[in-house]
């Protein structure tokens, strides 16, 4: 039986649902199937790619790019040579930016083969609070057919040796400089934190996608590996944890109409 490995990062779940869509299709077609998250891991795990037919990776985008425990995983990848990849990233309707291409990039210059690759919409992550999020429900079973289609492809060009992705279509990502993650995480909404709202429950812990809260004394306290993925927002019961995030709804709103704002398969 041919076996694949998906293995994504997903902060809020919709990356963690393309995945299950790819593994069941990947069924379909009598691929046997290994999921691994990274959401969590404090220590890059070691993983054997060698009796793969391909590897799924996955990611939301940040800000136009790549989150950073996505890139210490590519960067730290090793003994990929020739191993095809089917990439996946999922993002709010505005752009996926330069996310698939960089990370085309870092995978060639391990010798690694792209076989396939596919950006899908996903419910915004920053608009829970105002009710109407870009793509709300998204991923969903309307967006099998497209997921079916790149499955096809990348993994039938990953029977030939010689066939792989040159590059990601696309021109935003020759604008990410404009939105580039130290500068754009600051700019974004400030998480704010009130002691004497917080009742311990530990939901902001379990949701944390990067282990950058824990408890001290009963109440919750962070770390400096924060995404800004907002989780710890959503999850907070008692808005403990709280940022301003409708300010910047119109913002994403008007941003959703530039150039490819559409779900792809390349």
């Amino acid at each position: 039986m041919k076996k694949a490995k998906i293995i994504y990062f997903s902060a809020s779940g919709k990356t963690q649902k393309a995945a299950d869509f790819i593994e069941s299709e990947l069924k379909k077609i009598d691929f046997k199937s290994e999921t691994i998250a990274l959401n969590g891991e404090k220590k890059i795990p070691e993983i054997d790619f060698c009796n793969e037919s391909i590897i799924y990776f996955g990611t939301p985008t940040y800000m136009w790019h790549t989150p950073a425990p996505v890139k210490k995983f590519i960067k730290e990848l090793k003994n990929i040579e020739g191993i095809p990849f089917g990439l996946f990233c999922t993002f709010g309707g505005v752009t996926t930016g330069s996310n698939l291409s960089w990370i085309l990039r870092q995978l060639k210059k391990k010798n690694a083969r792209v076989t396939g690759a596919l950006k899908l919409k996903a419910e915004h992550s920053m608009m829970f609070k105002g009710g109407s999020p870009l793509e709300k429900g998204k991923p969903d079973d309307n967006d099998i057919p497209m997921i079916k289609k790149f499955v096809a492809r990348s993994t039938e060009k990953a029977l030939d040796t010689d066939s792989e992705l040159k590059k990601i279509p696309g021109i935003m990502q020759y604008f990410s400089f404009l939105s580039p993650p130290a500068i754009g995480s600051k700019m974004m909404p400030k998480i704010k934190f009130s002691p004497e709202k917080c009742t311990g429950c530990s939901a902001c812990i379990q949701a944390c996608p990067t282990n950058n809260i824990f408890l001290t004394e009963k109440k919750a306290d962070r770390q400096n590996n924060c995404i800004k993925c907002y989780r710890c927002v959503e999850v907070c019961s008692t808005s403990a944890t709280d940022a301003d995030l409708i300010s910047t709804e119109k913002l994403l709103n008007l941003l959703s109409k530039i150039p490819e704002n559409r779900s792809e398969v390349y």
